[in-house]
C-alpha cells in the first residue's frame, strides 16, 4: 500500500517517521519503506509504502482502517 509521496527523499524519511508515530497501532517505522518511482508529469518521487500484504482484500481493509484515522492510503503494488 502507498501512504505518501514526496519529491525529496529527506521529506519522505520525515514523513515515514510521522506516519509510523501517528499510526503506531498499524505500523512501526521499520514496517514502512521508501521507494523511488517516476510519476508522469511530476518526475521522480519518493513513496512511503507498506507491504507486501497477502492479497488485495487485505490491502483494501488496511487502507480503509488507515483512512478512518484520517490518513491517506492507496492499495496497490508498492512499485506502482
Amino acid at each position: 500500500i502507498r501512504l505518501a509521496a514526496f519529491l525529496e527523499r529527506d521529506d519522505a524519511a520525515r514523513g515515514r517517521a510521522k506516519i509510523a508515530a501517528a499510526l503506531s497501532d498499524f505500523f512501526t517505522e521499520t514496517d514502512l519503506a521508501i521507494r523511488e518511482a517516476d510519476a508522469p508529469g511530476v518526475g521522480r518521487v519518493h513513496r512511503v509504502v507498506a507491504g507486501p500484504l497477502p492479497n488485495r482484500a487485505a490491502a483494501n481493509a488496511l487502507c480503509a482502517a488507515v483512512r478512518d484515522r484520517g490518513a491517506d492510503c492507496l492499495p496497490g503494488a508498492p512499485d506502482q
